[in-house]
């Protein structure tokens, strides 16, 4: 069962979200969805109602400027009165402050981000590391040396104003997403094997909007905040993981987030 609900977000913006639940059945914990970039929340429908069924209740909403969050599809990303980021981690606060009697009945607190959502949520943990135990990064995509570059690169054009494009800087960072999987779609063949996939987010007004300079500025200004701690990306992905919990050159919000680990699995795929 899928039950929409409207959070304020301040005088202006009200963001829009769903609840998934299964009626009916033990609950084994909360899972809340941070969706990735240019995309909402519905994408993620089918896996709110598996997990619903699994036991789980499912949350999340469409970020500030994101699906129904934003007045108007071609507005999609667009974010001025606030740092992009900054925008992104506030809604996700505001979901998990909302449903605090839900988390507090539970024992499992999961927080799952996609993509852009991966990353929101690396931030957010090091500012929050109460709100949740457990942590699921699916498709993270952060450390190549090009975004050293880039950071530079959007610095320069973010000067200009807070809504500037440009076509370079979405040359070298989304659409250099595809150069593996050309052979599968001329432009979005890395977001899924799925071809209904692909054709629903092509379909989508809300999907696949081009994003301002504002964006990937703000993405790479906090890139330093979890840089040391990309362990995703290691040859030899054992060692790195140790060498993540066994580091004693933490910041105190990691090293609180760090304590608290009991365990963890990892999930490789291709």
């Amino acid at each position: 069962m899928r039950e929409e609900f409207i959070l304020k977000f301040d005088d202006k913006v009200s963001l829009v979200g769903y609840k998934w639940t299964k009626p009916d059945m033990v609950v084994r914990g909360v899972i809340q969805i941070v969706h990735g970039m240019a995309e909402h929340i519905l994408r993620y429908s089918g896996f709110g109602e598996e997990m619903a069924s699994k036991g789980f209740i499912v949350l999340g909403v469409d970020l500030y400027a994101h699906g129904k969050s934003t007045e108007s599809p071609d507005k999609v990303g667009e974010v001025l009165d606030y740092d992009f980021m900054d925008a992104m981690i506030k809604s996700v606060k505001l979901v998990r402050e909302n449903h605090e009697e839900l988390f507090a009945k539970n024992q499992i607190h999961c927080l799952f981000g996609h993509s852009m959502g991966s990353m929101i949520s690396q931030y957010y943990i090091e500012k929050y590391p109460d709100d949740f135990n457990h942590l699921i990064l699916s498709g993270p995509e952060i450390g190549r040396g090009l975004y050293r570059f880039a950071k530079v690169i959007t610095g320069l054009f973010n000067k200009k104003g807070k809504i500037v494009y440009s076509d370079f800087v979405q040359k070298i960072s989304i659409d250099g997403f595809n150069k593996k999987f050309v052979n599968d779609h001329p432009t979005i063949g890395w977001l899924s094997r799925n071809e209904n996939n692909r054709r629903s987010y092509e379909k989508d007004p809300l999907c696949g909007k081009k994003y301002p300079v504002n964006y990937f500025y703000s993405l790479l200004f906090n890139f330093k905040t979890i840089k040391k701690y990309d362990f995703y990306k290691a040859k030899n992905l054992k060692n790195r993981v140790r060498q993540y919990f066994h580091d004693s050159q933490h910041t105190a919000k990691v090293q609180a987030m760090v304590d608290k680990v009991d365990d963890f699995d990892i999930v490789l795929v291709d």
